[in-house]
């Protein structure tokens, strides 16, 4: 089971790697936002395809992008390559592999519950099914 949430913690699972360096850029008002570099983050992987492999991944996956999120089209691109098929910008399922869009949301409005954009109930169904 895979789950990528929009956030750039999860390196090489989902290939969200750029959004380590883009979150300090997109919402300055933001508090999840530090105006600069991680001490410790994922910048090495920033040179690397990670999304090369995506279609080998053979376990459930579900992608959580924000509409608003300036790196939508990393799931997008991923969800693609995994199914050979596109989202269009709309919350589809092909097999067990799902990309879910919520509306309105933006890149941190998935990082806390502040905008109530954190769709519970979906990642409580995946987990339930995939941990059977």
């Amino acid at each position: 089971m895979v789950i990528a949430i929009d956030v750039g913690v999860g390196v090489g699972v989902h290939c969200e790697v750029a959004n380590c360096v883009a979150d300090a850029v997109e919402e300055q008002s933001s508090g999840n936002s530090n105006d600069g570099w991680t001490a410790i983050g994922c910048q090495s992987f920033l040179n690397m395809p990670l999304c090369s492999f995506a279609g080998e991944i053979e376990s459930a996956v579900l992608l959580i992008h924000g509409e608003k999120a300036h790196s939508r089209y990393f799931s997008e691109g991923t969800f693609e390559q995994m199914t050979d098929r596109k989202c269009n910008g709309l919350s589809t399922t092909v097999g067990n592999k799902e990309i879910m869009i919520p509306p309105g949301a933006s890149h941190v409005d998935l990082y806390d519950d502040e905008a109530g954009a954190i769709p519970y109930d979906k990642l409580e169904q995946f987990f339930r099914q995939g941990l059977k």
